[in-house]
């Protein structure tokens, strides 16, 4: 089966400036697009996580370099908004998109040139995807293709160029890919290499490709495809699908479709019952999370913690980790063998126990005022910081910030006020070493001087 891999890309730089991109305010779409026609720029758009304050740092520290910011001043106006934003729901509504990711470009016109569905603190990917999005502005079958499209072409083979194009070029082709469909009857449509076509366009789960691929093929049929795609590809269709589904689960609300993620989630993992139990469960909760669900989510995660991310020691999970990696290195090897290149990469498992328990402590201590349940977060918080400090692969880091900060904040609210300050402190020394935004922090720290 597949295997899921995380989009928040923690890479380390070797030195990080303290200049950043520079966003600029608009109030809506239409101002934002007559400035990047007047100014003749492209326009990036950086979309902050509603619940992810940590991604929102590591982009920030991505995005922080005098070279970052030269070229981005240079080419595009760029734009910080979420997801309440005026301008993100114009976006949508112009585009079709049904969510946006992090990092998304556009022409003068607010024609989707590049999007980039991660968080990074890594310089150089954004300077990367800055050049994709340049040069996609700047080919002429993008322009081609949009003026064919305008003017009313919907044949066969022009959609599908028109669909593989945009896959080229890392754009999402969903409302192509309807089109492409209800051009055709079921037997033009049923055979392998459409669905393998409608396959690598990466269908959310509650789309219409989705659906008519199994019933033109047995799932069986289409499965075993599925498992004759290269790695890379299946773990990238995968994602995307992923991606694509917990965005429209998320805007319409849709607890039956965010089930149904879930599920999907824990059976990419196929016999590792342990990840699949993990990942269905971190699925709803980040879904009630995102829709502000508190009653729903708070019921969720405290059994979770107590009872699964607190069932290991930190040093017993050092011992799964240990394993995990000598497992994931050997399965490389044999991807090596079997498909010739293949990138080797190995995410942590069992650190992500820190993570979760740190998230549910945080989301206790911002939802709750029950002090029995605080104490239970505090509990979780310090066991968070026990394991992050054991497994963690980058030794620098063995103090995190943000879940140093967690646990100062419960402390406070739990009346410690002394020992919270002086973990605060600390919170802020730790941020510098890892040249995170230390201004929220700070703040905190004040409210709990006076």
């Amino acid at each position: 089966m597949l295997f899921r891999f995380f989009v928040v890309l923690l890479l380390l730089t070797s030195q990080i400036g303290f200049s950043q991109v520079k966003f600029e305010n608009f109030d809506d779409l239409q101002a934002l697009l007559t400035a990047a026609k007047t100014r003749n720029k492209l326009i990036f758009v950086q979309t902050k996580s509603d619940n992810c304050n940590q991604c929102n740092d590591v982009a920030r520290t991505g995005l922080s370099s005098t070279k970052l910011r030269e070229k981005y001043a240079q080419n595009f106006i760029s734009v910080e908004i979420d997801s309440k934003s005026k301008i993100y729901g114009q976006l949508l509504e112009k585009t079709g998109l049904r969510g946006l990711p992090p990092s998304t470009f556009f022409d003068a016109e607010g024609a989707l040139i590049y999007q980039f569905a991660m968080t990074t603190s890594a310089e150089m990917k954004y300077l990367e995807v800055a050049d994709e999005a340049i040069a996609n502005a700047k080919n002429p079958a993008s322009k081609e293709f949009e003026m064919k499209y305008k003017n009313g072409n919907r044949d066969k083979a022009f959609l599908k160029k028109y669909i593989e194009y945009k896959l080229s070029v890392e754009q999402e082709a969903d409302k192509l890919v309807d089109e492409y469909i209800d051009q055709h009857t079921i037997g033009d449509l049923s055979t392998i290499d459409n669905v393998k076509f409608l396959m690598s366009t990466a269908p959310a789960l509650d789309s219409k490709a989705r659906k008519i691929m199994y019933v033109l093929l047995p799932e069986k049929t289409v499965d075993s495809l599925f498992r004759a795609l290269p790695l890379s590809e299946r773990v990238k269709i995968n994602n995307q699908i992923i991606d694509k589904t917990t965005r429209i689960a998320v805007r319409q609300k849709n607890v039956v479709l965010a089930n149904r993620l879930s599920s999907f989630v824990a059976g990419t993992y196929d016999s590792d019952w342990e990840k699949a139990n993990f990942f269905n469960q971190i699925t709803m909760l980040n879904f009630f999370n995102a829709i502000k669900d508190t009653p729903n989510y708070l019921q969720r995660a405290e059994p979770f913690a107590e009872y699964t991310l607190m069932r290991y020691s930190p040093d017993s999970l050092l011992k799964k980790e240990e394993i995990a990696r000598t497992r994931s290195l050997e399965r490389s090897r044999a991807e090596v063998k079997k498909e010739g290149r293949v990138e080797i990469a190995y995410a942590s498992f069992y650190n992500r126990y820190a993570n979760e328990l740190n998230n549910i402590a945080f989301n206790f201590l911002t939802y709750s005022n029950d002090l029995e349940k605080l104490a239970k977060a505090l509990k979780w918080s310090k066991r968070a910081l026990e394991i992050n400090e054991e497994l963690a692969m980058d030794k620098s880091r063995k103090k995190n910030p943000y879940m140093m900060d967690t646990y100062a904040q419960l402390l406070f609210k739990l009346g410690q006020k002394e020992e919270a300050i002086k973990w605060q402190t600390d919170v802020i020394e730790t941020a510098k070493l890892w040249k995170a935004d230390t201004t929220k922090f700070e703040e905190t720290l004040e409210k709990m001087k006076k």
